[in-house]
């Protein structure tokens, strides 16, 4: 019986470990951060934060990323608004695509704001103020990509650029 309590108790508590750090999925890739990583590929950790509390302030923190091609990139996306409106993903595109996935994006809540698009190389998930989310993907082919956030509103004033050397 007090094993039975115990065991129930450490279940409860296992279950119950958690945060608001979340691992989203990739569009473009199924693999999982432990498949990428077998390809024994270097890692690349890259954090970008969401900042501003209003339509005016909010920005990213970083308006390039430049990453090596073959290495596996770990995107770390801090949402640091407190502001309950300000909800931002980080999406990367093909050049010149980002305009037209932006508008895309403003009807499509049930799929978090992220359009099935052949243009899509990576995307976070939705990442609430205060939250982070997690996104594991290989660079793709050398060259120069842009990224933004989808979420209604926000792809013209929060966007940069990707490089992959």
């Amino acid at each position: 019986m007090l094993k039975q309590l115990i065991l129930s108790v450490f279940i409860i508590l296992f279950c119950s470990c958690g945060g608001t750090e979340k691992t989203p999925s990739n569009k473009v890739s199924s693999e999982s951060k432990s498949d990428l990583v077998n390809k024994n590929k270097p890692i690349t950790s890259i954090v970008v934060r969401g900042i501003g509390n209003t339509m005016a302030e909010m920005a990213f923190d970083k308006k390039e990323i430049k990453v090596k091609r073959g290495t596996i990139v770990e995107l770390k996306l801090i949402n640091e608004a407190i502001e309950s409106s300000m909800v931002h993903n980080l999406v990367i595109t093909k050049k010149g695509k980002a305009d037209a996935i932006g508008m895309d994006a403003i009807s499509l809540k049930d799929q978090n704001y992220i359009p099935d698009s052949p243009d899509i190389i990576a995307a976070t998930d939705l990442a609430k103020p205060g939250e982070t989310v997690i996104l594991n993907f290989e660079a793709p082919a050398p060259g120069t990509y842009e990224f933004m956030c989808t979420f209604p509103g926000h792809h013209q004033k929060m966007r940069g650029v990707f490089i992959v050397e």
